[in-house]
């Protein structure tokens, strides 16, 4: 899914190797080994804290891990992998420079003067890309419709009237991380502060950090409807439950 391409690769291993006077103050050099040093770190940062092989994590500790605990701040670094980005930046320069390179070779092999170095420059990125589209199959991003307007159940509707109806559970609490999202969502749609100044917490809904209070509640209030688990909803300051009955199992609707 990161894969840049064999376009923009050929580009930077040519815009890494090659040197170009399009800087003429000898500049080129030193920008190439900057970059050149951003890409190898960022790419190297963006592989983890451990080595992974066809999907499967090794022991092989990479420099993410030492970072991790030495550096301040790598902690809040959710996912390695958007390190990438930092990749991608000094990948586009070095392609850049690539991209001089092979135009400065062209030139001067073809004997064209200075007047033509726009015009051979010009028709050299449309070739690249094309070849960077054809590469990629460039297609649409397929595309999921979700409920808005009048197709959104009238509970959300009913609770932007009822301004001391928060904070409010959903259940089933959802297993996946999609399906726990789809409550934060619809909460939108009870989001009136701007109007009514009131707001109505969720108590449950999806993140990728998951405070520890929160797996000790799913865990004790997964006997809902009981009385104690009721009565730890109620301590904690829950003031309406929502139950999806749609979604549940015929045992668990005959339950609530």
């Amino acid at each position: 899914m990161l894969f840049p391409s064999f376009v923009l690769s050929f580009l930077v291993v040519v815009g890494s190797l090659a040197g170009t006077k399009c800087f003429p103050d000898g500049r080129s050099p030193r920008l190439q080994r900057l970059f050149r040093l951003m890409l190898i770190v960022a790419v190297l940062l963006s592989l983890g804290p451990f080595l992974m092989i066809l999907g499967r994590t090794t022991r092989v500790p990479l420099p993410y891990l030492l970072f991790y605990y030495l550096i301040p701040g790598f902690h809040a670094m959710r996912v390695p992998a958007r390190f990438a980005l930092l990749a991608m930046l000094a990948a586009s320069v070095l392609a850049a420079f690539g991209f001089l390179k092979i135009s400065e070779f062209l030139q001067n092999r073809l004997g064209l003067g200075q007047p033509w170095t726009y015009r051979l420059q010009t028709l050299l990125a449309l070739c690249w890309i094309g070849l960077f589209t054809l590469e990629l199959s460039f297609q649409p991003l397929p595309l999921s419709g979700i409920p808005s307007g009048q197709e959104v159940p009238p509970v959300y509707r009913r609770l932007a009237t009822q301004p001391l109806a928060g904070p409010i559970i959903e259940l089933p609490l959802g297993e996946t991380f999609w399906e726990a999202l789809k409550y934060m969502y619809f909460s939108t749609y009870h989001w009136l502060p701007l109007v009514t100044y009131h707001w109505l917490p969720l108590v449950n809904g999806a993140s990728r950090f998951y405070p520890p209070t929160y797996t000790q509640l799913r865990t004790e209030i997964a006997d809902l409807p009981s009385r104690e688990a009721a009565d730890l909803l109620s301590a904690i300051g829950v003031k309406t439950v929502i139950v999806h009955t749609d979604q549940l199992a015929p045992s668990e609707t005959s339950r609530w």
